[in-house]
């Protein structure tokens, strides 16, 4: 199977407050649910969830508003430094030129399938997008915010009032491409291989506009623990991710995760297989580091968090917490608190 698209819960964006300014909250928990996205990664940005997921909320909620723009409104109101560590990273760069390497080096940390490509010609420089799930339903709004992005990005080092020479989509037809030319204030052209904004040559060595504060730059280095947290790609590590996301809502059921992979549960219990994993192996080693973290870092009871984790009941929760662990919820957290006091004294 080729690894499902993932992307990190930064590039949501604005796109909840946008959709609720425009349309209300119910709108929003229905093109969640129509992209069988749980609800709670509006607070909890930091998993990935499925690059399609994004795409088909966005577009759910756009014909549901009747606006086949709205991925532009939201792109205009999202700041490329927003995209968590990887968005500080490379707007902390000090040259456009070195802030596009950065965005193009560093994009493996923000999606296991994105790609961004600069290429320099004679005048002008072209950066163009591609994001692992042309194709499918919505993409040409991830398409379009991302090069808005993109024109966030190039006004830190060009100014507030750049425009692009030209913006390029891969869409053949739009509604209204005279709304589109407006909200990207720029020329479109449509119907070309890959999205791209192309802007002037010079521009490359211009410096940033908005310096950061020395003790507040990121380097490479500083993005080890993206390093560790990036999307991943074996089957394996897919399904993973996509439990954690789940069970931000207490779902672990093999339906739901197949659903959101785009697969019938038997085809993921085979494709699995084919590697020797059993589904509810991996659900056990989601949940057990679930359970760890919270007993770890919350007050949460023993029943809050075995509700939290999908089960029944606490007892369910206690016993397969013994069996991972040899030893029970509350006595594996008194430890934690016995060690703490020790290092301490």
């Amino acid at each position: 199977m080729a690894a499902a698209s993932l992307v990190t819960g930064f590039a949501l964006g604005p796109a909840v407050d946008i959709i609720e300014s425009h349309a209300g909250w119910r709108t929003v928990e229905r093109s969640f649910r129509a992209a069988s996205l749980p609800l709670s990664v509006i607070e909890e940005r930091r998993v990935y969830i499925p690059y399609a997921g994004e795409a088909a909320l966005i577009e759910h909620a756009a014909r549901e508003i009747g606006d086949a723009n709205l991925a532009l409104h939201i792109g205009r109101a999202f700041p490329f430094r927003e995209l968590g560590a990887y968005g500080r990273y490379v707007v902390s760069a000090p040259t456009l030129m070195a802030a596009l390497g950065r965005a193009v080096r560093g994009l493996r940390y923000a999606t296991n399938t994105g790609m961004f490509a600069l290429d320099v010609g004679v005048r002008e420089a072209r950066i163009a997008f591609s994001s692992g799930i042309e194709g499918q339903s919505g993409v040409n709004h991830i398409h379009a915010g991302t090069l808005l992005l993109i024109m966030d990005l190039i006004r830190q080092y060009a100014g507030s009032r750049w425009k692009p020479i030209r913006v390029e989509l891969d869409q053949s037809k739009v509604p209204n491409p005279d709304c589109v030319e407006t909200l990207f204030e720029s020329p479109v052209v449509f119907g070309q291989q890959q999205p791209a904004v192309v802007f002037e040559l010079d521009l490359l060595q211009q410096p940033n506009q908005q310096q950061v504060p020395g003790r507040k730059q990121l380097i490479l280095s500083d993005l080890r623990q993206m390093v560790r947290e990036k999307p991943r790609k074996d089957i394996r590590s897919v399904v993973e991710s996509v439990l954690e996301l789940r069970l931000l809502d207490g779902m672990t059921d093999i339906d739901g995760t197949s659903e959101i992979l785009g697969l019938g549960p038997r085809t993921l219990q085979r494709q699995l297989q084919a590697h020797g994993i059993a589904y509810r192996n991996i659900v056990d080693v989601v949940r057990r580091k679930r359970a760890s973290a919270l007993l770890v870092e919350t007050r949460m009871t023993v029943s809050e968090i075995a509700l939290a984790l999908g089960y029944s009941t606490s007892a369910h929760f206690i016993r397969a917490f013994q069996r991972w662990t040899g030893t029970t919820p509350n006595a594996f957290r008194a430890s934690l608190r016995t060690g703490s006091a020790i290092a301490r004294s």
